[in-house]
């Protein structure tokens, strides 16, 4: 038995013990005394790496089939039920030399949940039929892929990577490597996950994190009864591997790659030998903040000067014990396309910037100082979070380090960064070129998804002169860090501190709202500002202009910004219905003064003719590739825009700007004159701080505008949907050859009070897990299945989200039809056992919320500038009426506004229909009358696919689903969407 002393952050609310139990598994075990949420993630030093050659996405597949049953709780939905009906989460991902299972639930029940855990890594089942259901499974994930640039983008590098290196593999799986290479080869599937189990499944390569609320001795005699009859298999020994992704044979390639979304992006590729045991001396960090800063100097800023680039990352996207893959991605301008040599140029001159200069040991101490800081004032982080990165951490960290590694800075190696830098060469390079521009030479497919792309060597001419570029007087080494703090003071608080938000300041244009932090006593602040106009959103016109004067503004700030979020110190500015949302984070020390520039900024706005053109170029670019998103997140903006009185869709939005000129925008700039200004500060700051700031704020910015008069404020107002129909709204999915179809579903409740918030919150921890295991581990319906609560600018509802490649959304929409049809019988037949859970969970959710300073200051700030009601102890009222929840009250609930045999429901259907169930969308088009919605009943499917008895049996489902529908509500198809808008009323707007 092993313990370990731990470093760990100042923060005496928590404390921590590590402990090596009798199999050698390691554990962390952490005692937060005021939480009632638990979490603990388990990660197995194995992953896709170690996939059989012949059967590519074998550990992703069993990392599925975990969830499936064990010998002690057979039934396949047992752990996930037990999880999601006591209010918790559960998941799991594979990665390349890890899986991480990992769950949360309130800590009154976290023994129970660890039981059935454990027994994942004691003694699986991987039952047959559940095998091929989540073959099935790991198909529609893989699917829901196809069309991202980035799955596109890094399995192409794979496919043209080192063969005999493990990094080379096609790791997520799908049909053709798990199901017809399997069958092709003889290979029984099943028996082969149960020999890859036994082959690498040892307690000694298994890392264990458990948070919680109880006593540490009594976790960890919990943790040793439940854990170590994992087996410890000497013979299971982690992947060894040698060599590196890319030998110089893979290396010397351009390859252009035709992305789905419509970018111009440029990556440099490097392969060197640092890799994660180098992290006491961190060299690749050191490298990747020197090339990826943003101050003056930098590559970035020259970019951006030069009107070539607008975005620029650098670092270790993958890497390992003695390698790593570098990566520094530009995101360029249409200039710079026309320029790309210049830009691999000029990053080859900042190269020999470091080259030549060296790394500076006044860079190492800034950096080793910044992380020191934010390591000992580290705040809450939620107990799932913090349980699935530090069991991740505990294969690569020593285990006195594994809190502090990632912040830690231990050794000083300027010759070992040297070392590294000089791996950036022109000649060890690969350089992918993701555009559009060739399009019609790019003739081959890649293996796995189908992206379109060439390669070919790069001229021998061209890596000469990189290698060997002039020197460009624009760039240099960083400046210092100017908000990098020098106080951490806690400020005297005052006996009667009020524990609520308290209204400083009140004009006919400004609110500000403050509270001194008495509980975290951390030296913190977080700012809020709302600038309210409604210039900000009141046609699509003028909402592509502010979104660029938004995008301009953010880059003005850019270098600036960039050193104080170095600093811990975090800005944000976006733009929001109301107008712009600006946010201030981190130490106080500087916070000041990081406002003052901010709004300095916004008061002597100008732009230039190549700035606007740039940034009206790229924000157009934005918000057409949102159009090439995954289905399911499209049609929950659609949904979106659908409920809302006045909410634009990208289509509105894209066209207007081909006409917009310098001109009018600075036209646009001298009529945004009236404004509304809300703003709220908590953390280490005085009255007199919050009060003194908004003069000085004033001073610079606010007196220069005038007040919104109350009759102008913008309120958000979300459309009443009529009662007893259901209302259908469906569109062709504008990526070609997409076949994921997705729809969401709303059904509202009502007006948001702690009553609706309360029981649609129950009703959904109800609802969540037998939806999930009965479309989609039974039915296999498709990856994405979710049901959840829906809350928009004071209306509460239900939702559900689903996406299938194999099913359209008729069909989807009937199996959610279904289950509601079947969960009803469960609700008038509720047992009060399941309810007092789902009742307990809400409320531990509730008592739980605020644990950290930010998270306490985002609570009110909601209140404030979000739902503007001012209900401080919101959770209280909420918690008051769960306590007196009646499954009576949740049977007239149901009755009323959801059954399918009410009258009274208001239900929204929005769906995307991929290629080949595009026929009822071009049906319903030609027959819909000028009015804009057709009245006509859908042809629903009345056969279930891929449903067989075994498979309900083996879910152990609470509700039996039928195969037809059976409705009584009309079906109203929605073509001219702001046609019948117009004619629906609107819930009241929510004024304080």
């Amino acid at each position: 038995m092993t313990t370990v002393q731990l470093e760990t952050p100042c923060n005496p609310r928590l404390s921590y013990k590590y402990v090596e139990l009798e199999n050698k598994l390691c554990v962390v075990l952490v005692k937060d005394p005021t939480t009632k949420q638990s979490g603990a993630a388990l990660s197995i030093g194995f992953g896709s790496f170690s996939d059989p050659k012949e059967l590519p996405g074998l550990a992703h597949f069993c990392e599925h089939m975990l969830f499936m049953g064990t010998k002690k709780y057979p039934s396949e939905a047992e752990y996930r039920n037990f999880i999601q009906n006591n209010g918790g989460y559960c998941n799991a991902y594979t990665a390349s030399e890890q899986t991480n299972y990992h769950f949360s639930i309130p800590c009154d029940c976290l023994e129970g949940a660890l039981d059935r855990f454990a027994q994942f890594f004691i003694a699986p089942l991987f039952d047959q039929g559940s095998t091929n259901r989540e073959l099935r499974q790991i198909n529609s994930e893989h699917e829901k892929n196809v069309k991202s640039d980035t799955w596109r983008f890094w399995q192409l590098l794979k496919d043209y990577s080192n063969k005999s290196f493990p990094w080379h593999k096609f790791g997520t799986g799908n049909t053709e490597t798990l199901v017809e290479s399997a069958e092709k080869n003889g290979i029984d599937i099943r028996k082969r996950l149960l020999d890859y189990v036994k082959e690498n499944f040892s307690a000694h390569h298994m890392k264990l994190v458990v948070y919680s609320n109880h006593e540490l001795d009594a976790l960890e005699k919990t943790v040793r009864e439940l854990f170590t009859p994992i087996e410890n298999n000497p013979k299971a020994s982690r992947l060894e591997y040698s060599g590196v992704p890319f030998t110089q044979e893979e290396l010397g390639y351009w390859i252009d790659l035709v992305p789905v979304k419509e970018v111009h992006t440029l990556s440099l590729v490097f392969c060197t030998d640092a890799g994660d045991n180098e992290y006491e001396s961190k060299p690749e960090h050191c490298i990747s903040h020197l090339i990826g800063h943003e101050s003056k100097g930098s590559l970035l800023y020259y970019f951006r000067e030069e009107g070539l680039a607008e975005e620029l990352t650098a670092g270790s996207i993958w890497s390992g014990k003695g390698w790593s893959v570098f990566h520094i991605s530009i995101d360029m301008t249409n200039k710079g396309l026309e320029n790309v040599d210049e830009i691999i140029t000029a990053c080859f001159q900042y190269i020999k910037v470091l080259k030549t200069e060296g790394f500076q040991e006044w860079i190492w101490d800034e950096l080793k100082d910044i992380a020191e800081m934010e390591f000992k004032f580290k705040e809450y982080t939620d107990p799932v979070s913090m349980a699935v990165a530090t069991a991740g951490d505990m294969h690569t960290f020593k285990p006195e380090d594994t809190l502090s590694g990632h912040y830690r800075h231990r050794k000083l190696d300027l010759k070992r960064v040297n070392d590294v830098i000089d791996c950036l060469t022109a000649s060890k390079m690969n350089i992918v070129l993701e555009s559009r521009l060739h399009e019609d030479e790019c003739t081959e497919s890649s293996a796995w998804y189908g992206a379109k792309f060439r390669r070919f060597k790069i001229d021998a001419e061209k890596i000469k002169k990189w290698d060997n570029p002039e020197a460009n007087p624009k760039l240099a080494l960083p400046p210092r860090n100017p908000f990098c703090p020098k106080s951490f003071d806690i400020k005297p608080i005052p006996e009667d501190n009020p524990k609520e938000p308290q209204l400083v300041v009140r004009t006919a244009q400004a609110e500000v709202w403050w509270r001194q932090d008495d509980v975290y006593k951390v030296p913190k602040v977080v700012a809020h500002w709302n600038i309210v106009s409604p210039l900000a959103y009141n046609t699509p016109r003028n909402r592509a202009m502010f979104r660029v004067y938004s995008a301009i503004f953010q880059d003005k700030l850019n270098s600036m910004s960039y050193l104080s979020e170095m600093a811990n110190l975090s800005f944000d500015a976006h733009c929001s219905m109301l107008g712009f949302s600006i946010a201030v984070e981190g130490f106080n020390d500087k916070a000041g003064k990081l406002a003052e520039t901010i709004f300095t900024e916004l008061a002597e706005f100008k732009v230039d003719k190549v700035q606007f053109e740039m940034w009206k170029d790229k924000t157009k670019r934005q918000i057409a590739n949102t159009l090439m998103d995954p289905p399911y997140q499209r049609v929950m903006d659609a949904t979106n825009s659908c409920l809302h009185q006045k909410r634009y869709r990208p289509q509105h939005i894209i066209p207007e700007f081909d006409d917009i000129t310098l001109d009018d925008f600075n036209a646009y700039l001298q009529i945004f004159d009236a404004i509304k200004v809300e703003s709220f500060v908590m953390g280490n700051v005085t009255k007199e701080d919050v009060v003194g700031l908004h003069e000085r704020l004033d001073k610079i910015y606010f007196s220069k505008k005038k007040a919104l008069p109350s009759n102008d404020f913008p309120w958000p107002r979300v459309l009443q949907l009529p009662a007893g129909k259901d209302l259908i709204y469906m569109y062709e999915n504008t990526i070609p050859d997409d076949p994921n179809s997705a729809l969401e579903i709303v059904i509202q409740v009502g007006k948001r009070s702690p009553w609706s918030c309360a029981i649609i919150d129950v009703l959904v921890n109800l609802m969540d897990s037998p939806f999930f295991a009965a479309l989609r581990s039974v039915e296999t319906l498709g990856y994405v299945v979710f049901c959840g609560c829906k809350s928009d600018n004071g209306v509460e509802g239900i939702r559900f989200i689903l996406q299938s490649s194999e099913h359209g959304p008729m069909y989807m929409y009937s199996r959610v039809l279904c289950f509601l049809e079947a969960f009803e019988e469960y609700i008038h037949n509720l047992p009060e056992e399941a309810l007092k859970k789902s009742v307990e969970a809400e409320i531990a959710s509730r008592v739980d919320k605020a644990k950290s300073l930010k998270k306490r200051s985002d609570f009110f700030w909601k209140e404030i500038g979000d739902y503007r009601e001012l209900k401080w102890h919101r959770d209280e009222a909420e918690i008051e009426e769960l306590q007196q929840l009646t499954i009576n009250k949740m049977k007239a609930l149901w009755d009323e506004k959801i059954s399918c045999n009410s009258t009274q429901r208001s239900m929204l259907v929005v769906a995307i229909a991929g290629a080949g169930s595009t026929e009822l969308v071009k049906e319903i088009q030609q027959e819909c009358p000028p009015r804009g919605w057709l009245h006509k009943e859908p042809t629903l499917p009345t056969k279930v696919a891929h449903k067989t008895e075994e498979d309900t049996e083996n879910a152990d489902l609470p509700i039996t689903l039928g195969d037809k529908v059976k409705k009584i509500n009309p079906t109203v198809w929605l073509v001219d969407v702001p046609a019948f808008k117009a004619t629906c009323p609107t819930f009241p707007a929510v004024i304080v």
